[in-house]
């Protein structure tokens, strides 16, 4: 019966690894939601390793599947996904399909959109009026950046602490579990 109570125990000890072991979505290049100029190829990050894939497909807004023309898995917690062409001026969405170290399948998708291709600037009153305009708008951007980071590391530092509670969740379960299985022969072994 101590062989059983500690084999329970260890059981529930080491699952907290396995179900905290699932890969997941960090982000995306574009980003999701974000406005960007022609990519040429989307990568989606992963907090861990990936197998394989099953599939990627890149809608347009109407629906319409977009050729890819390499889809590949390097390093090991990134999905490459060269484009046929650069994209249009529109909404896309790229879904993906992956396989987890841990055998466990994933899906996914990020929404964009494509702006169109600014013209030219050729006065040379524009390009200094840009110039002038632009260490303001960078120093603003550096703050908004700043901010944004900020608010993404509370994010991940929130979602890092979810996996504590699991696992004290975990270990709780597993005690009362063997204080039960104690109970319960101690009892039968009386009768």
């Amino acid at each position: 019966m101590r062989r059983l109570i500690a084999c329970l125990a260890a059981g529930f000890l080491l699952s907290p690894a396995v179900a905290e072991a699932h890969t997941h979505l960090e982000s995306s290049d574009p980003e999701d939601g974000a406005t960007v100029e022609a990519p040429e190829d989307i990568t989606f990050y992963f907090d861990g390793p990936i197998e394989d894939y099953n599939g990627v497909t890149v809608k347009d807004a109407e629906g319409n599947d977009v050729e890819t023309a390499d889809v590949s898995i390097e390093p090991e917690d990134q999905l490459n996904v060269a484009m046929e062409e650069p994209l249009e001026a529109g909404e896309y969405e790229a879904s993906f399909d992956i396989v987890s170290e841990d055998g466990h399948i994933m899906e996914d998708s990020s929404s964009f959109t494509v702006e169109e291709a600014a013209e030219e600037e050729t006065s040379e009153e524009e390009a200094a009026t840009s110039n002038d305009n632009s260490s303001s708008e960078n120093n603003a951007e550096g703050a908004e950046e700043n901010a944004d980071g900020e608010t993404e590391s509370a994010i991940n530092e929130e979602e890092a602490g979810s996996g504590f509670g699991i696992t004290i969740g975990v270990i709780g379960l597993g005690l009362v579990v063997a204080i039960v299985a104690l109970f319960l022969f101690r009892l039968k072994r009386r009768t």
